[in-house]
C-alpha cells in the first residue's frame, strides 16, 4: 500500500459515516483503511495510486468493519484534490451503501451455481440412464445369443461322448477281424487301400478328441457370456469377481488377437485368493469392460506406431491382479504397457463426455460412468496412475460387505 494513499480523514460526510456505523467524530484522524477489510485494501490501494498516476476520478467498491463486527459493502465514487501547486494532496469522495446489492448478486450467483450444477447433475445421470439402458440391451441380447448357442452345443457335446463309445467299438471290431481274417479278399483290400485304414484308424480318435475339445471351448464361451449377460441385473448379490473378469476377457477375445500390425495382445492374470464379494455384478463387469477396452485401445494405438518386429520383440500386455486387503476390501489392478497419458489428459480422465478417441469411437462416458458405479454405488475408490510412453495402471478398490462401514448405516 502506497504511502501517498494513507490519508487520515479530515472531512466525514454523514452517509459515509451511516455505511460504516461510526460517527464522523470516530473516524476524523483515522485513515479509512482502519475500517476496512484487510482482503479488500490492495484492490483499493492500486485504485487510488492509479486515479493518482493518471489524474482522474475513481470509483471503487470494499468492505467495512462496523462496531459491532459485521461486514458492509460500501461504494466510493471520489474525486483528487491539490494544492495551489497543483501537488495531489488527498481525496473527497461519496460513500453509499451496497450491501443489499451485493447481498442480490451473491444469492443470484449461488442460484446460478446451484442451477448449473443441478443441470450438469441431470445431464450425467440422463447419460448414465442411456449408457445403463444400453448395457441391460447388450446383456439381453448376450443371454439370448449364449442361450441359443447353449442347446446345440449342449446336442453335440453330449453325442459327442456317445460317439466315442460307438466308434471305439467298431474300430476294436476292425482289429479283431484284421486278426482272425488277415488275409481279406482282392475286393476288399482295395477298399481298404482306397481309405488308408491305417491311417484312418489313427486319426479318427485324435479327430474327435479334438471335436469334443472344441466343444468343450463352445460351453465356456456360453458359461463366459452368460456371466457377462448380468449386465442387465440391478440385483446385489455375492459373486466370484475373477469370473467377471475372465467373461469380459471372453468377449474382448476378438479385440486381443493379433492383427496386422501386432501380434496378439497377452492377458495375464493373476488372481489371488479372494471371497466372494457382495456387489451389482453387471455394473461391476460394465467397469471391467471399459477399463479393459481403454487399455486394447492404448496398446493398439502404441503397436500402430510401431513395426511388427518392435512389437513382437516388446509385446502388448494387459496384467491383471486381485487382491484381498485388510480383510475387508478387495482390489483389482489393471496395467498396460501402452502410450499412457498425459498429466492433461489425467485431469480430465473422469469428466462426462471427455474422450481422447476420433469421432464415433468413443463418447466419453465409459470412465465417468465406471468412476460412479466405484465411489458411489459400491463405496470403493478408483483411481490410475500413468506414464506417457509406458502405460497405465487402473486400481479398483471395493468393500467386500458394505456392512462393514458406518455409511451404510447412516444412509439406511
Amino acid at each position: 500500500m502506497g504511502s501517498r494513499c494513507q490519508r487520515c480523514l479530515y472531512f466525514c460526510h454523514r452517509t459515509s459515516a451511516d455505511v460504516k456505523g461510526y460517527s464522523p467524530d470516530e473516524l476524523l484522524g483515522h485513515t479509512p483503511f482502519e475500517f476496512m477489510l484487510e482482503e479488500d485494501i490492495p484492490q483499493v490501494t492500486a485504485i487510488l495510486e492509479d486515479a493518482i498516476a493518471h489524474g482522474r476520478n475513481f470509483t471503487l467498491e470494499h468492505r467495512d468493519i462496523t462496531p459491532s463486527g459485521e461486514i458492509v459493502w460500501e461504494q466510493v465514487n471520489g474525486v483528487l484534490l491539490f494544492n495551489e501547486r497543483g501537488e495531489h494532496i488527498g481525496f473527497r469522495g461519496a460513500g453509499m451503501s451496497i450491501t443489499e446489492r451485493k447481498q442480490a448478486e451473491l444469492q443470484l450467483r449461488q442460484q446460478a451455481q446451484d442451477l448449473e450444477n443441478t443441470l450438469q447433475r441431470l445431464q450425467q445421470t440422463q447419460t448414465q440412464l442411456v449408457q445403463n439402458e444400453k448395457m441391460s440391451s447388450l446383456g439381453q441380447l448376450v443371454a439370448g445369443i449364449a442361450h441359443e448357442i447353449n442347446n446345440p452345443a449342449n446336442f453335440v457335446y453330449g453325442n459327442l461322448i456317445h460317439a466315442q463309445g460307438y466308434i471305439k467299438d467298431l474300430l476294436e471290431a476292425i482289429y479283431a477281424y484284421q486278426e482272425h481274417y488277415p488275409e481279406p479278399t482282392s475286393e476288399i483290400q482295395d477298399l481298404l487301400e482306397d481309405i488308408d485304414l491305417e491311417y484312418l484308424q489313427n486319426d479318427l480318435p485324435q479327430l474327435l478328441n479334438s471335436m469334443q475339445n472344441g466343444a468343450k471351448r463352445i460351453q465356456n464361451i456360453v458359461l463366459a457370456l452368460r456371466n457377462f449377460s448380468r449386465l442387465d441385473e440391478s440385483e446385489y448379490k455375492s459373486v466370484n469377481i475373477h469370473e467377471g473378469i475372465e467373461s469380459t476377457l471372453m468377449v474382448l477375445q476378438n479385440r486381443l488377437k493379433a492383427n496386422t500390425y501386432r501380434p496378439a495382445i497377452q492377458a495375464i492374470a493373476e488372481y489371488g485368493d479372494l471371497p466372494l464379494v457382495e456387489c451389482y455384478p453387471g455394473d461391476l463387469n460394465q467397469v471391467f469392460m471399459n477399463v479393459i477396452g481403454n487399455a486394447i485401445d492404448a496398446l493398439d494405438e502404441k503397436a500402430a506406431s510401431r513395426s511388427y518386429q518392435e512389437n513382437t520383440h516388446d509385446p502388448c500386455q494387459i496384467k491383471i491382479t486381485t487382491t484381498q486387503i485388510d480383510g475387508e476390501w478387495v482390489r483389482v489392478c489393471i496395467d498396460d504397457n501402452g502410450i499412457g497419458m498425459s498429466k492433461e489428459i489425467q485431469q480430465k480422465a473422469f469428466d462426462p463426455f471427455f474422450t481422447t478417441k476420433s469421432v464415433g469411437k468413443g463418447t466419453g462416458l465409459g470412465m465417468s460412468i465406471s468412476y460412479q458405479i466405484i465411489t458411489q454405488q459400491h463405496q470403493g475408490y478408483l483411481q490410475f496412475s500413468s506414464t506417457p510412453g509406458e502405460g497405465t495402471q487402473v486400481t479398483i478398490e471395493i468393500p467386500q460387505k458394505l456392512e462393514y462401514f458406518p455409511w451404510q448405516a447412516a444412509n439406511s
